[in-house]
């Protein structure tokens, strides 16, 4: 039957679409079951996900609308599992199994599935799929209960409902309403040109009970794009300039994040993979230089700088001139370890605080400029010896035969009262001259008998405090 555009006809056709239109199973039921790593087991106070096929690791990522966000690795052939002891609140849960099959399985990339499940009254609660939808139901007088084909062009105008539970009031929302257990979309492609193959998409909604939107990649069961409900405004924003903004309609550059909640923003790049080549790398190009900020992974075996990098996070220039770390103002530079600020160079002075040792396998140098030339420079390299010395020198002249010098209390508070010499210089004529006591604190120095007072320069060294055992040979753990 061929319908011309007459209102008469129109109305019927739509009438007839509401009813027997509905996809019964959806669009859902065609994915193949080819993707299944494991298959979920669902107890009151403990989900496991029992193995299906071999593989080498299970990694289990589970979150929830707010904070909650959990990560979990298993050995080859051990259940992942989830109980209640993770402290989850009630509330809907998002979960997501990854796998790498073991050698000789499947082709060794890792397998992707998720699903949803609740807790409910401090349990566990299943999502459970959506049933088939039911048969039709009698229509409502005056739409009659048959199939309507048409084998030209049509042209609605005004709005339409398609669907099983669609009804006579369903005429409200401008200009499509799909209305039915599963209201999914199928995209049945049957072109076929040039030896290649149909593929078909689809548009899935609440698929498992868990309010989300999604397109799903039929021919292969895949579900590469998902919106859950209650999504924020703008969580994904699409400038007509290319820009893309996350949380935000109005972003200023190519990708612009933006969060005003008092809560972490955080942009996430994640491998879990354990192998030779897993890592997680952050890569920023230009014309002639790229830089990398990485996280290797623990099975990482190359070297760079001496170093293995498995478990190590690196920072790296591999094209261009080389590597600025610093600040264009004159805030400082701080690097630490274990919390605690281990190196700072001051923005105003760049004065370097290391706190700590500091060992260097060359000379310790200062630099100035020649004040004779200026287009050369003086080096002086710093006095090593086999200790942590502390020094202190002056001059002084002996008052009938004896000189009591103070030292200090900063020396004294320094210096180790053990191991303390002391070299004394007579000034203007021989003298006979000798320490009659040593402290941190205090020098007395006296003339030998029938000598005439003089002055003389001394020179104090020491040992630093708490530095009487120092190692001067050890093993060899400098860089390579």
């Amino acid at each position: 039957m061929r319908v011309n555009h007459r209102t008469l006809v129109r109305l019927f056709l739509l009438l007839a679409l509401a009813w027997a239109v509905a996809a019964p199973g959806g669009a859902e039921q065609r994915l193949p079951m080819h993707n299944r790593i494991a298959e979920p087991v669902v107890g009151a106070t403990r989900i496991d996900w029992l193995p299906i096929a071999d593989s080498e690791t299970l990694a289990l990522t589970v979150s929830s609308p707010g904070e909650f966000w959990i990560h979990k690795e298993f050995a080859a052939g051990q259940p992942a599992s989830l109980s209640l002891s993770e402290h989850l609140p009630d509330g809907s849960y998002t979960w997501e199994l990854r796998t790498t099959p073991s050698p000789g399985k499947l082709p060794q990339k890792p397998l992707v599935v998720s699903g949803h499940f609740f807790v409910k009254d401090g349990s566990f609660v299943a999502a459970r799929k959506k049933a088939p939808a039911v048969p039709r139901r009698p229509p409502l007088s005056p739409i009659t209960p048959k199939d309507f084909f048409e084998d030209g062009n049509m042209v609605v105008v005004g709005n339409a409902c398609i669907g099983q539970t669609c009804t006579n009031n369903d005429d409200d929302y401008s200009a499509l309403k799909l209305k039915a257990p599963q209201p999914n979309i199928l995209f049945d492609d049957d072109f076929v040109e040039g030896g290649s193959t149909p593929h078909d998409w689809g548009l899935f909604i609440n698929p498992s009970s868990a309010a989300e939107f999604s397109i799903a990649d039929v021919e292969n069961g895949l579900i590469p794009f998902t919106i859950a409900g209650g999504t924020p405004t703008n969580s994904l924003y699409m400038a007509s300039n290319g820009n893309l903004g996350l949380g935000t309609a109005t972003p200023g550059s190519q990708l612009h994040l933006l969060n005003s909640a008092d809560v972490p923003t955080v942009m996430w790049i994640q491998s879990t993979s354990s192998g030779v080549n897993g890592i997680s790398n952050f890569r920023a190009q230009s014309d002639t230089v790229a830089v990398h900020f990485r996280a290797h992974g623990s099975g990482r075996t190359i070297n760079h700088f001496g170093v293995v990098l498995g478990g190590w996070s690196e920072v790296v220039q591999d094209i261009g001139n080389g590597l600025l770390i610093g600040t264009l103002n004159n805030t400082p530079i701080i690097m630490g370890t274990n919390n605690t600020n281990r190196l700072q160079i001051d923005g105003s002075t760049g004065t370097v605080t290391v706190n700590g040792n500091l060992t260097v396998t060359g000379t310790k140098n200062f630099a100035v400029a020649d004040p004779a030339d200026a287009r050369q420079a003086i080096y002086y390299t710093a006095l090593e010896g086999p200790e942590a010395g502390t020094y202190f020198r002056g001059t002084a002249k002996t008052s009938r035969g004896e000189a009591v010098i103070e030292l200090p209390d900063y020396f004294a508070r320094l210096t180790e009262p053990e191991r303390l010499t002391v070299q004394l210089t007579p000034l203007g004529s021989w003298g006979q001259l000798y320490v009659a006591e040593k402290t941190p604190s205090r020098l007395v120095v006296r003339m030998a008998p029938g000598s005439t007072d003089l002055e003389f320069d001394y020179f104090v060294q020491g040992v630093r405090k708490g530095y009487l055992d120092y190692q001067v040979e050890r093993p060899n753990t400098l860089p390579k």
